[in-house]
């Protein structure tokens, strides 16, 4: 029966479907895996529980009249409206999903030989992320004492302590939870094909890079990171051979890259190199193209695309790092939202092998604000947090490039207001950071 015992509903694949980037948005699966059975056993407390949940109006649910007993849930959430699919079903453990969080080794052992959960399928709203937040609340809202989460659609497992502080954010989780990136190793040349799980849900495409190696694979893993991102916080994706700013590598030079129809994309590359047509298997058929780039204006006005390994070493030694404004905006707010962690964990007092480090945003020179964003985000080792005026007193880490007057090592005060990060090493190699406060809960 696979993974989950449900009759999933998929997208009919076409191939004029492949020439845009866009598409229709497929069903977002996830199941929460409980940590008592009995939570499952009763529809109206779980009903009564969402209806709880801060944003959401629960309008009514409908019973299907089929084997699994399928329910659907009829709700508004942030003034639109959803239909979302759940009944409590068995599972088979997923042994090759990625586990996104840190788990106890009775956390994992329960995953192993739990075997049911509830399920629920819905389709994405107009924002993704804000979709994908509703669905974790509603999981959660549905078993309250998980063990965590399996999504189905990005291939991974999430923890159900960062579940539960998720659930009860008002800011939604990064871009990243949506979709997975996997890189699959093999062939004589032990070649490695990335590719993405997740995006489809999104409205988009799901990436893929072929023909890498085990050397430079890691460096043009952020050329998927900067496409996808702007997939799930903007909802969009351009057509295929149609030119994407992807990334400025040097003064001169800009990453351009485009997307080709998978299928086509097989025969630029030698017999035997993965994720080529015929050594796919049926997960990887359905809406699916291989990044490309222009190296000039030129190429791309003939439509001359090559293999994106051609830039490996240019970005093996200037790495990709972009967040949308979205995105920016989001993890300042979830700094700020997390901010008593940080507080413990300063005021609990640090070893001499811990370091508290927070991230700023501090206006540029008004000479560069033409070129660049008006806020350059620098790291700041913490000295010393005033709650009273709202201010932290922090070291900078670092030469910033366009405000002349601040330079590594200068001490400064610095207003909560202007926090947009933060992060915490410990002595023993651990991090904590707002997104993983979940390591300061009890399991």
């Amino acid at each position: 029966m696979g993974l989950f015992k449900c009759k999933k509903k998929s997208v009919k694949f076409e191939k004029e479907a492949l020439k845009r980037g866009k598409i229709g948005k497929t069903l977002s699966y996830m199941m929460a895996v409980p940590m008592e059975p009995l939570v499952l056993k009763n529809t109206e407390e779980m009903i009564e529980r969402l209806k709880e949940v801060e944003g959401i109006k629960v309008h009514r649910v409908e019973e299907r009249n089929n084997e699994e007993k399928e329910q659907l849930l009829f709700l508004t959430y942030q003034e639109e409206e959803y239909v979302v699919g759940f009944y409590q079903g068995h599972y088979e453990y997923p042994g090759y999903y990625r586990w996104q969080h840190i788990f106890s080794e009775k956390e994992r052992e329960h995953f192993k030989s739990q075997g049911e959960g509830v399920l629920t399928w819905m389709v994405f709203g107009e924002s993704n992320i804000e979709s994908f937040h509703l669905q974790i609340k509603i999981l959660n809202a549905f078993v309250p004492n998980m063990a965590g989460i399996i999504d189905f659609s990005s291939e991974k497992i999430l923890s159900g302590r960062w579940a539960k502080l998720a659930s009860q954010s008002l800011i939604p989780p990064a871009p990243s939870y949506l979709y997975t990136i996997q890189a699959v190793v093999g062939g004589e040349d032990e070649n490695v094909w990335l590719h993405t799980h997740g995006l489809n849900r999104c409205g988009a495409i799901d990436l893929e890079i072929l023909g890498l190696t085990r050397d430079n694979y890691e460096a043009l893993n952020s050329v998927i990171l900067v496409l996808a991102e702007k997939i799930v916080t903007r909802g969009e994706f351009d057509d295929e051979e149609e030119p994407i700013y992807t990334a400025r590598l040097t003064k001169k030079d800009v990453l351009m890259t485009t997307w080709v129809d998978y299928r086509r994309a097989s025969e630029y590359y030698p017999e035997g190199t993965l994720g080529q047509v015929h050594l796919r298997e049926d997960a990887h058929e359905e809406n699916r193209g291989v990044i490309f780039c222009y190296p000039t204006e030129k190429d791309y006005k003939k439509r001359n695309f090559v293999p994106l390994d051609r830039y490996a070493e240019v970005l093996e030694e200037n790495p990709i790092v972009y967040y949308t404004t979205e995105e920016t905006n989001r993890m300042s707010q979830l700094a700020k939202e997390r901010l008593p962690y940080l507080e413990v964990l300063y005021n609990k007092g640090l070893d001499d092998e811990e370091v508290l480090l927070i991230k700023i945003g501090l206006d540029v020179d008004e000479k560069y604000r033409q070129d660049v964003d008006e806020k350059e985000h620098i790291w700041f080792q913490l000295e010393g947090i005033d709650v009273g005026r709202q201010v932290f007193y922090g070291v900078l880490t670092q030469e910033p490039y366009f405000i002349e007057g601040l330079h590594e090592g200068m001490e400064k005060e610095l207003p909560f207001e202007s926090l947009t990060d933060w992060i915490f090493f410990g002595k023993d190699g651990d991090e904590i950071t707002p997104d993983s406060v979940y390591l300061l809960e009890n399991e």
